[in-house]
């Protein structure tokens, strides 16, 4: 059959298949008939990182010069935020001044937008809301500045405007014990507009404040607490559930408890009553993913994980900020379905690397051999060697710890665990890891994206760089660089690495004399296409 006569639904159908950008550009350059459903799946998703929506404002904000107006593909869009996003800085601004309404605002088809940081406000989310009515999934961010103030008037247009919604994730990035942006008059409109529709929800507070932990019981509370719990009560189907919430939080949990039987995916933060939360994960049988983080620890926390035992299903537990480490540890090999385990210790509290806790991650990989994503507490070789010999389909590890991690087990974990895209290397200092074993990582790790090397590495040199550059074309993310390794060898080796969006770069003992200047950073990024970032560790 000749290229120009492939009928157009079997092109439809080759083009869903294809899951690279590059592949589907290709197919646009084959013929008219070839752009005409190719297109289409090109713009269909737009994901990357805040700054990188500029390049897309360039191209969309001018339909009359395009062959096709391609806002109208547009079905998701998924911005990622970076460290400024997140600090609510003026890249916040930025966001609005490169016209995301004004793009969004034309494009009848969006179904999905997810904006992980705070990039638009009351007014803007009225504007979305309005033109895109059909949406079935938002994800908002409450910020500190002008143009990321999302409150109750917002959440109330979507309401009144988006019928549909089945996925909704709120969270807060203000001080809670001031305004937290959302009040019982948002949470109330979403509780009497969506009834018996909603699959997701999502309540989180990332803000700062002892006020977080705190609950004060006033009428402000008690509305608060009421109209969240309607909105549950209202949803028995909820099939996801996330809370972290200064207000009322343990309230609604018991309230969850009581109504909520169809859970699959179940996330709660900074919680006392202990006893709603076990009676949710006994009461929901459907369970595959459970994380638990920083909760009280005043009762046995091994009486969190009983009530686990009976789910089959379960692939992906996160236990993190739960104190009395290794009490919990040797319960986790009990299951064997596990594919993504996080389990960190509190950061409330002093938490010392216990002898025994690498023996426990040695029996955990030996009793879970399908763990893709692994973040767990070690120090010594012996766990890492244990895990590059079971866990061969791993695609993120973070070690935490890694004081003595040495040559030998990073080269052992590159040879068997070929599929790593992330690999964080410890956060304390190492010198122990040399480019030796960094250099036979980088040569067997391909598909590698993100990766941090241990703080302080005083071994690690210009050869790493050199490694990564060549190997690791996919490299987005690059931690804990030792500054001493020169602004030259920076210069020559990071215009390699295409797609680097963020680089760090730890002082060392050299202290502050190997910092680079502003205008030094400037031409680093100027001479790399995506770099966006670049921070400094002492």
């Amino acid at each position: 059959m000749a290229v120009a006569k492939v009928p157009i639904e079997l092109l439809d159908a080759i083009f869903r298949r294809l899951p690279d950008l590059p592949d589907l550009y290709s197919c646009c350059l084959v013929n008219h008939a070839w752009f005409n459903s190719a297109h289409a799946f090109v713009w269909k998703r737009v994901n990357g990182y805040s700054h990188e929506w500029q390049k897309y404002c360039k191209l969309l904000s001018k339909p009359k010069g395009l062959t096709v107006d391609y806002r109208t593909c547009i079905q998701e869009v998924t911005l990622v935020a970076t460290t400024s996003d997140w600090e609510g800085s003026q890249d916040s601004e930025d966001m609005r001044r490169h016209s995301l309404v004004k793009i969004l605002k034309f494009s009848p088809r969006l179904t999905i937008l997810n904006l992980d940081f705070p990039a638009i406000n009351d007014d803007d989310l009225w504007i979305i809301s309005s033109s895109c009515r059909q949406l079935i999934a938002l994800s908002i961010v409450a910020g500190v500045q002008t143009a990321g103030s999302v409150s109750d008037e917002g959440l109330s247009a979507v309401v009144r405007n988006c019928r549909n919604i089945k996925h909704l994730r709120l969270k807060s990035l203000r001080d809670a014990s001031r305004d937290l942006g959302f009040t019982a008059r948002g949470f109330r409109a979403v509780a009497d507009g969506y009834r018996g529709q909603l699959k997701t929800f999502a309540l989180g507070c990332a803000g700062m404040g002892i006020a977080r932990l705190v609950h004060i019981d006033n009428e402000d509370d008690r509305r608060v607490k009421e109209a969240l719990a309607d909105i549950l009560i209202n949803n028995p189907d909820l099939d996801t559930l996330s809370l972290d919430w200064p207000i009322a939080v343990d309230d609604i949990l018991q309230v969850a408890a009581e109504n909520l039987k169809s859970l699959r995916t179940f996330r709660v933060g900074n919680a006392i009553n202990t006893a709603a939360v076990s009676a949710i994960l006994r009461n929901n049988l459907s369970l595959q993913a459970v994380s638990l983080n920083e909760l009280s620890t005043l009762n046995s926390v091994t009486a969190f994980l009983d009530p686990l035992k009976n789910h089959p299903k379960l692939t992906h537990l996160t236990l993190d900020g739960i104190g009395f480490l290794n009490d919990v540890l040797p319960h986790i090999p009990s299951f064997h379905g596990l594919e993504h385990v996080q389990v960190t210790p509190s950061q409330r509290a002093a938490s010392v690397h216990h002898h025994l806790t690498d023996d426990h991650v040695g029996q955990i990989v030996t009793a879970c051999p399908n763990i893709k994503f692994l973040t767990i507490p070690i120090q010594m070789d012996m766990p890492l060697m244990l895990i590059a010999g079971n866990c061969a389909n791993l695609v993120s590890l973070d070690i935490c710890d890694g004081k003595d991690i040495t040559d030998s087990a990073v080269m052992l974990l590159g040879r068997k665990c070929v599929n790593l895209e992330t690999l964080h290397l410890g956060t304390t200092q190492n010198t122990r890891i040399t480019d030796a074993s960094l250099v036979v990582l980088a040569e067997s790790l391909p598909r590698l994206q993100r990766l941090s090397l241990p703080f302080n590495a005083t071994r690690v040199t210009f050869r790493t760089l050199a490694a990564l550059a060549e190997h690791c074309k996919r490299l987005e993310g690059l931690s804990n660089v030792p500054a001493k390794v020169g602004y030259q060898a920076l210069k020559i080796y990071l215009p390699k690495m295409e797609r680097l969006v963020a680089l760090s770069l730890s002082m060392g003992p050299g202290g502050w004399r190997d910092y680079l200047e502003k205008q030094e950073m400037e031409q680093l990024k100027a001479s790399c296409k995506r770099l966006h970032q670049i921070t400094h560790f002492a």
